[in-house]
């Protein structure tokens, strides 16, 4: 089966190339080792003890004459058994027995096996007879005492048996496994996909507002507006390149943040008290694109946007250990209900769903109110990456 076969078909052959042969260059090996062991190995002194001396001495005489044809057996079997196994293999591959259910796949099994020991039997028989005969000129026949390695026809199941045993045994772990990989492949592209959709339903939530602070800023400060536009443009920038990246420096979301609260400040003038504080060890941190850039505008948004008079907004962020903690800060109060998509929760709703796709078990937010402040906490572990320096 070529390479594009097997990539499109259903059924993938357990061993292609190197690794298949491998297989079949060790198992019968180990067979012909065996074999080697055993000519090299007197015969058992308790069967021996039942002959007389007479007929011991005839049959220690008859093993060394046949001892040639032993090791001419020991190399014509192990080739026969590679060259039958090998036929089995491409037929089973062609018609997909793998597929087959077990209790079917092992009928076929025993099945080869029969047929492929028979026809060992026949090869190994003719060949070891056809070189006694005219190769070692010996007929190896005396007074009964025949050497026949076409006898060993029921060792030879048994090791057929083995051979299908170990193929089928690692063809069935070697498919679980690829099976296995696809699974996380396929799971890990529904997560692509879900981060995508999460990214495509933020960016027009980040539109709106924007274009909204521009709105405002046009009529009654122009040159106001004109800086407004060009932090507009940093926002939508990073708002749209946020698809094509799972993670982005610290030093690059903080400019973005950065953009966005000069709109915000530009909006609400007095109104909105900003401040900050970053841990120089967060310097080499990484976060997903647009994760604080959200936290800081719903503390805007649900806080100060929603609440008249003066309000604050606070974000600080530090390292401890190779945990980025995120904690921001907002006057305001939670209403009932916050975190429901129909009462316009859809940044932190999405926010959380982006943690525990891209850190499943390691990252957390946490949402809490009081004495009229809300305070958003998120952990992201880190990996270690170069330094990126904050802004």
């Amino acid at each position: 089966m070529n390479a594009t076969s097997t990539a499109t078909s259903p059924y993938v052959p357990l061993l292609g190339g190197p690794q298949y042969a491998a297989l079949q260059a060790g198992f019968w090996l180990l067979v012909a080792g065996l074999m080697s062991i055993a000519i090299l190995t007197d015969p058992p002194t308790t069967i021996m003890n039942e002959f007389d001396p007479t007929t011991r001495m005839i049959i220690l005489n008859k093993l060394e004459i046949i001892k040639p044809s032993l090791w001419l057996g020991n190399v014509v079997l192990p080739l026969t058994g590679l060259f039958l196994t090998h036929v089995q293999h491409r037929v089973s591959t062609r018609l997909s027995w793998a597929d087959l259910p077990l209790r079917r796949l092992v009928q076929y099994a025993l099945a080869s096996c029969l047929l492929l020991s028979g026809c060992g039997y026949v090869i190994v028989k003719t060949i070891t007879c056809v070189s006694n005969r005219w190769w070692l000129k010996n007929d190896i026949q005396d007074g009964g005492f025949e050497y026949s390695l076409g006898d060993g026809s029921v060792p030879g199941f048994f090791v057929i048996c083995t051979w299908m045993v170990i193929y089928y045994s690692l063809q069935a772990f070697t498919r679980l496994a690829r099976m296995e990989l696809m699974q996380l492949r396929q799971e890990a592209a529904i997560k692509d996909s879900r981060l995508d959709v999460i990214a495509t339903q933020m960016n027009p939530h980040f539109l709106f507002n924007c274009l909204n602070t521009v709105r405002g800023l046009i009529e009654e400060n122009p040159a106001g507006a004109r800086d407004a536009v060009t932090h507009l443009a940093h926002v939508l920038r990073a708002s749209l390149s946020s698809t094509r990246k799972r993670l982005v420096p610290l030093g690059e979301e903080l400019e973005t943040v950065y953009a966005h609260l000069m709109l915000e400040s530009a909006r609400h003038g007095s109104r909105l008290t900003l401040t900050s504080e970053a841990d120089p060890a967060a310097a080499t941190a990484c976060i997903p694109p647009l994760l604080l850039q959200t936290l800081v505008e719903n503390a805007v948004k649900h806080g100060v946007g929603t609440h008249p008079g003066p309000g604050f907004v606070h974000y600080s962020l530090r390292m401890d250990g190779g945990t980025l903690k995120i904690t921001v800060r907002n006057s305001g109060n939670l209403a009932a209900g916050w975190d429901l998509p129909d009462k316009n929760g859809l940044g932190l709703i999405h926010t959380r769903e982006r943690l525990a796709l891209l850190y499943p078990g390691n990252a957390s937010l946490s949402i809490s109110e009081a004495d009229g402040v809300v305070t958003v906490r998120a952990d992201i572990p880190q990996q270690p990456s170069e330094p990126i320096p904050l802004s």
